[in-house]
């Protein structure tokens, strides 16, 4: 008798254990289910169901399978009210995914800077500086996006100007890339280092002209004091969807000791070589912006090559009705091909 009491006992115990893990199960299947809800309201911005899901007593703060919450969810699709509202009942502002990246973060990836303030208020955790896998900042991704009320969100709260990715890249440098003038001038004002070079040498002065950012060079250069120190940048810009750069020498038929060697963005005093053209060359006026086109007598030798300097011309290269006979580090002598006659080009 008293094992059949025993037994009796125990199934019974067994089917309330059954019973309550079934009601758990259940239960658990019902609050999953709810939280996609909750979510999935907050993705679409429909604060109507949020708020009914929440009046049914669903929970803000809870998490489906990568971690996400209803308050990611809105701050990532830009769903303001929404995101004041899940605040207001309870959502934690600092929860992360399991990979990490909060509602801050997420909002930072699609530009909503009104979010990010809202979420800051509300007592936010945001490190500025902490970097990625590559070694860059918040600052520097936005920088490079555009998002300029990013750049100032991260720059009042203290981010470092001058920080630089694994490949020594800074704001700076992708703001000049990206042609960004706002964000530069952001940046600048709080001490953005114009002369900081990635490691394949690169500065955002270098960095702007190769993008034809004339606007942008003339922003850093100013910064730079020496007008010489930014104008090749400058005309690289202004030229940078041009191949034709090249030098040239202009010959002085008056007086040879005049010649002149010229190369593309060269500086001659408040000029700057500009374009170089088989009859002419055109100068840029670094005070007014205005061009100047200085006219070549093409009986005369305008020499055309794609060099830095006379050296890098050869013994025998034929211009025009002209040929290259000798060359020293002062001169180059030209032979007249119709007369025979021989001429020398004094080079200052």
């Amino acid at each position: 008798m008293k094992i059949s009491r025993i037994l009796i006992l125990l199934m019974i115990i067994v089917g309330i254990a059954v019973a309550v893990a079934g009601m758990q199960d259940a239960y658990a299947g019902q609050t999953n289910e709810t939280t996609k809800k909750l979510v999935q309201a907050s993705v679409d911005g429909n604060i109507e169901a949020v708020k009914q899901l929440i009046g049914k007593g669903a929970d803000v703060n809870a998490k489906l399978g990568e971690g996400a919450t209803a308050l990611m969810s809105a701050s990532c699709n830009g769903h303001i009210d929404v995101v004041r509202l899940l605040i207001d009942k309870g959502a934690d502002v600092n929860a992360e995914l399991r990979g990490g990246g909060s509602a801050f973060m997420l909002a930072a990836e699609k530009g909503n800077a009104e979010i990010m303030k809202l979420l800051l208020d509300k007592g936010a955790n945001v490190d500025v500086n902490k970097r990625d896998a590559r070694g860059g900042t918040l600052l520097i991704w936005a920088s490079g996006q555009g998002y300029t009320d990013i750049v100032k969100i991260m720059l009042d709260k203290g981010a470092d100007v001058n920080a630089k990715t694994k490949q020594g890249v800074t704001a700076l440098m992708v703001a000049s890339y990206k042609g960004v003038p706002e964000i530069i001038k952001l940046l600048l004002d709080k001490g953005a280092d114009v002369k900081a070079k990635d490691v394949n040498g690169r500065s955002a002065l270098t960095l702007a002209s190769s993008e034809g950012h004339a606007d942008i060079v003339k922003l850093l250069g100013a910064t730079e004091g020496k007008q010489s120190s930014y104008m090749p940048y400058l005309l690289a810009a202004i030229n940078y969807s041009d191949t034709s750069k090249s030098s040239a020498i202009i010959y002085n038929s008056d007086d040879a000791d005049k010649s002149l060697f010229v190369s593309f963005g060269d500086v001659l005093g408040k000029f700057i070589v500009k374009k170089i053209n088989t009859d002419s060359v055109e100068l840029l006026n670094a005070e007014d912006s205005t061009t100047h086109i200085l006219t070549i007598d093409k009986t005369k030798p305008i020499l055309i090559k794609s060099a830095v300097g006379a050296e890098k011309l050869k013994v025998g290269d034929e211009i025009g009705k002209f040929w290259v006979t000798d060359i020293t580090t002062d001169s180059i002598r030209l032979l007249n091909d119709e007369d025979g006659s021989a001429q020398i080009l004094k080079l200052k």
